[in-house]
């Protein structure tokens, strides 16, 4: 299906806060991709209150152009913070003027030459979400088998909760679907999530890897995840799959969807949160029991103890869900040790 293009194909928009060095790469991997045209891709580039001289040098330098003149560049700046990236995604939704929009955390970057393929792909595409194959420490991250999918379902779509993809910019404007700027852990994953829930177009370029995921470099703003640690990470942890599952129920009329997806999440809690490995490691047993109970309430909202055990396989143990379930804290660093000492002798 083809369609009149008006302004660009794909809004790259790149939040930012302390980050310049990172900022500066992030940039120049689109800028340095000449196979794309100024018609084709904008780069709206939207910094959180950054104090540093480093930053404001930067900002100056890039904002209204680029010394290659292939990509248009805008900059957006708070006068005051906003304490996370989900203002910033915001702004970007209301001020991008392409087709899809693409969130850019100022720490990644995009791989020399996938631009000129996700426009062409973006071009024609009707999905609300294409999401992306991504690489990181030499890894690649893609649904199987590499290539492009399409037409994809829901549970399908959800290979990943990350917001590496292109979102078509006017059902976002349509559906009213925004970041939470309350939100300062895991607001891409309910925003995905969301989405996903909400609409029903999806698809996937797993053909080659478009995105490098890095870390921020020495001396910049870092993760809040390499921050956190402690019952404080494990109470976000936990408001965070409360969250998700509220999502699911507020966006879910079909019983069967609402399953699916509430095992998905159970699923990356274990495997991705490794909620049950952060509970277990609290030395306080009261507290630890106390996020224990409340983590089984959230997944016994939607999911039937059949349900739970039914994910049992892989890195999924039967013994940690049967902890999970009974809310025994003994039981689940017991299951934890054995899984880390089974690990050991691999």
């Amino acid at each position: 299906m083809a369609f009149l293009m008006v302004g660009p194909i794909l809004t790259i928009g790149i939040t930012s806060f302390e980050r310049p060095a990172s900022l500066l790469r992030a940039i120049y991997s689109v800028v340095e991709q000449v196979e794309v045209s100024r018609n084709e891709v904008e780069v709206i580039v939207v910094d959180d209150a950054s104090a540093s001289s480093d930053v404001i040098s930067v900002l100056k330098s890039i904002d209204g152009g680029t010394s290659s003149g292939f990509v248009s560049l805008r900059v957006i700046r708070h006068e005051t913070g906003s304490g996370g990236p989900s203002q910033g995604r915001n702004d970007i939704i209301e001020n991008a003027a392409g087709r899809y929009v693409f969130f850019l955390d100022d720490d990644n970057y995009f791989a020399a030459g996938s631009l000129r393929y996700l426009c062409d792909y973006a071009r024609s595409s009707s999905a609300d979400w294409i999401s992306l194959r991504r690489r990181r420490n030499g890894r690649s991250y893609f649904r199987s088998p590499a290539g492009v999918h399409e037409g994809l379902n829901r549970e399908q779509a959800l290979w990943t909760f990350l917001i590496a993809g292109a979102f078509r910019r006017s059902w976002l404007i349509d559906s009213g679907l925004r970041f939470d700027p309350e939100v300062a852990y895991g607001e891409d994953n309910e925003f995905v999530l969301e989405l996903v829930c909400r609409s029903s177009s999806f698809s996937a370029l797993c053909d080659r890897d478009y995105v490098i995921e890095s870390d921020p470099g020495k001396g910049e703003n870092p993760h809040i995840s390499h921050l956190a640690n402690g019952a404080g990470f494990v109470s976000t942890l936990v408001e965070h799959v409360r969250r998700l599952t509220n999502v699911i129920v507020r966006c879910t009329d079909i019983a069967d969807e609402r399953t699916d997806l509430s095992k998905l999440v159970l699923k990356r809690s274990l495997n991705s949160y490794k909620l049950d490995r952060k509970i277990s490691a609290l030395e306080d047993l009261e507290r630890a029991h106390e996020f224990l109970l409340d983590w089984r309430s959230i997944i016994l909202r939607v999911l039937s103890r059949d349900d739970v055990l039914s994910l049992v396989g892989g890195t999924v143990k039967r013994e940690a869900l049967e902890a999970i379930l009974c809310a025994d804290i003994e039981g689940l660093k017991a299951s934890v040790s054995s899984s880390y000492d089974s690990a050991s002798r691999s």
